[in-house]
């Protein structure tokens, strides 16, 4: 027989469900409300992450490890108890103001956070403003936090200052500060740093390539060279040689270089600063492959065909002796004027006698070989600062000339055939990793692309490929809208990532893939030149493999957490940049491309990178369509891609935040 279930039954079974309590990680907006992202063990109750309504955030903050219970309203939840704090200090702006409380003129220190996240002023006691003045930006650490319950404010300490808010080098202390950036290094990791530098280069079990014509091509202003090249032919084959600092014989495992390494992950390079992972005996000394010194070096020589196919490689320990330092630009030069170009004589021992055709045979074979292979080509534009005396003069979009192109096809293969060789021979690996992109966004993509009147016939597979992705990107080329598709294509991407196990990358269009070539400034490459000096010195014993295999499992989280933390830094420095420079363009007009629709307005790239947001006043009706990428406002329709003339209204270097309007003639 059923049991019959009664109302008063359901209703507390559903009583009960509410009251359950449950715990995860709190993540704010800027307008109050937030969500919780629920602990996994919570996988089977929660498909999404759960909202949290203004009303019911309490005391919680950004980050903030809490407990949460339903309130029976849909998947809405409000906050229990906060369980740790994830936010100790904040970087914000002071302010000594005038506040009237209980009909008298009050004296009162705040401070309010960068992070509009983190929506609550700080108050300070007299004693804890710490000779800050009012309107600098400042570190606070939070000794209270704010009690909604009780009405009381949140109450701290500033413990740092960087000085005016309105100032540059302020606001770059600021950003550093607020995430949590390791800038300098301890008295002991540079003085075991300093001693290593000085250890020999010893050519006994390496071999002796200090007589091959090996040289450097880098920017102009980049001090840790961790690559070099060479190049010849044997019949109808290249061989190019791909040389690589042996990083890995100056920074032993364990050693506090290394700790220290694996704790940053990665240099972070912003407008004309690098904050590096080594230290700079050796990221600018020691392992720097600078010219006419010997140095250490993992080189790999690669046989290529004629299609570009890699039909043999070797890998061995090196020395090697840099010819020339060589720059882009310089070279770019050469490539164009030959024997007209005022640094032709520089390069004529490594380029001279017809290598400089032979590079570029090699490079044309390889990009070819990587076309067909299906590698998505997107161009995004990068800035270029130039900053003089605190104050960003100007910002220019970086050029890409053909040696740019050519040390990249020529680094894509050593990585090609340093992960290849790691897989034949059962080795652990950090392998570079990348997904196809997500259905829904190319889904999305495709709309757009119809309705700008391109062909989406590739686009209709199941999987698309990488090599569909680039015809469209040339069709888009066509009529002139390559900077728009490219930015919707990067959109539809999957992030790359670091993974101890084997997977394809996507956007290279290769089956094993790794990072090699720059252990100065990467972790996950130092790691692989460990690992490759497994294979080297055949030392594949069961016990070392295992020890591998567990510093790639670790390796790889901590370095994908670093990359992302860099990634966030580098775009607020930029757009720190960006606000700076166009401090001094207010109510100037220029012709921009609309690069981002939302439902409150529009983004508006000019071409030095510059962005600035249009807002659409609530007031007046518009139409957003999130699939087409379009909004209507005013009688007028706006759509990724379009020109518009702008002006420029206002500028907040601290927000990091530029804002125009359209100009309608």
């Amino acid at each position: 027989m059923l049991k019959k279930v009664g109302k008063k039954n359901k209703t507390k079974a559903a009583a009960k469900k509410r009251s359950a309590v449950y715990s995860g990680v709190f993540s704010s907006s800027r307008s109050g409300y937030g969500f919780v992202i629920p602990d996994e063990k919570y996988n089977d109750r929660f498909k999404d992450d759960v909202f949290i309504p203004a009303k019911y955030v309490y005391d919680a903050v950004n980050g903030d490890k809490v407990a949460f219970v339903m309130t029976g309203h849909g998947d809405e939840a409000r906050i229990a108890h906060v369980i740790s704090r994830s936010v100790i200090s904040f970087t914000g702006t002071y302010r000594a103001v005038t506040r009237f409380e209980g009909g008298k003129r009050k004296n009162k220190h705040i401070v309010t956070a960068d992070d509009t996240r983190l929506c609550f002023d700080t108050y300070l006691s007299e004693k804890n403003v710490s000779g800050a003045k009012s309107g600098d930006k400042v570190l606070c650490e939070i000794l209270s936090y704010p009690n909604v319950t009780e009405e009381k404010p949140a109450w701290g300490k500033i413990v740092e200052v960087y000085g005016d808010s309105e100032e540059l080098v302020s606001n770059e202390k600021s950003l550093l500060a607020s995430h949590h950036v390791r800038v300098g290094f301890s008295p002991q990791i540079l003085d075991e740093a300093e001693k290593v530098s000085h250890n020999p280069v010893v050519k006994r079990g390496r071999k002796d390539l200090t007589g091959m014509t090996v040289f450097t091509i880098d920017g102009e202003y980049a001090k840790d060279l961790d690559d070099a090249i060479s190049f010849d032919t044997e019949g109808e084959y290249s061989i190019l040689g791909v040389h690589i600092a042996d990083v890995s014989s100056y920074v032993t495992e364990g050693s506090l270089c290394d700790k220290e390494a694996f704790l940053r992950g990665t240099s972070i390079y912003y407008a004309d600063k690098v904050i590096p992972m080594l230290p700079a005996a050796l990221s600018n000394g020691a392992c720097s492959l600078n010219a006419n010194v010997n140095r250490r070096a993992v080189s790999v020589f690669m046989k290529i065909d004629r299609e570009g196919v890699i039909v043999s490689k070797e890998i061995c320990e090196s020395v090697i002796r840099s010819k020339v330092r060589g720059v882009y630009s310089e070279i770019n030069d050469v490539i164009d004027k030959k024997e007209n170009s005022v640094y032709y004589e520089k390069y004529a021992c490594v380029l001279g006698d017809g290598r400089l055709d032979v590079m570029i045979g090699l490079y044309n074979a390889l990009y070819e070989k990587s076309k067909r292979r299906g590698a998505l080509e997107l161009e995004t534009p990068e800035p270029v600062f130039l900053i003089e005396d605190g104050v960003t003069k100007d910002v220019i979009q970086a050029e890409r000339g053909l040696s740019e192109r050519i040390i990249e096809q020529f680094m894509i293969a050593a990585n090609k055939a340093v992960a290849a060789a790691l897989r034949e021979s059962d080795l652990p690996c950090i392998y570079r990793t990348h997904d196809a992109p997500d259905e829904e966004k190319i889904k999305k993509l495709k709309i757009f692309a119809h309705n700008a009147g391109l062909d989406t016939t590739a686009l209709n597979g199941k999987k698309v490929k990488p090599s569909d992705l680039s015809a469209l990107l040339s069709k888009a080329k066509e009529k002139d809208c390559e900077e728009a598709f490219s930015y919707l294509i990067l959109r539809s991407m999957m992030k790359a990532k670091y993974e101890s196990a084997p997977s394809p990358h996507y956007g290279i269009g290769a089956e094993n893939y790794c990072h090699f070539t720059s252990p100065i400034r990467r972790y996950p490459d130092l790691f692989v030149h460990r690992s490759l000096k497994s294979l080297l010195i055949k030392n594949g014993s069961n016990k070392r493999k295992n020890e591998l295999v567990i510093s790639a499992n670790v390796s790889a989280k901590r370095s994908n957490e670093c990359e992302q933390a860099s990634l966030e830094l580098e775009r607020d420095m930029e757009d720190l940049y960006r606000a700076d420079y166009m401090r001094a363009h207010i109510d100037e007009e220029f012709t921009g491309t609309v690069s981002s629709v939302l439902p409150g307005g529009v983004f508006v790239r000019l071409e030095n990178t510059c962005e600035g947001f249009i807002t659409f006043e609530r007031r007046f009706n518009y139409k957003y369509d999130e699939e087409r990428q379009t909004i209507v406002f005013a009688g007028k329709a706006y759509s990724v891609g379009m020109k518009i003339r702008i002006r420029v209204v206002s500028c907040d270097i601290c927000k990091r935040r530029v804002d125009f309007e359209e100009v309608r003639r």
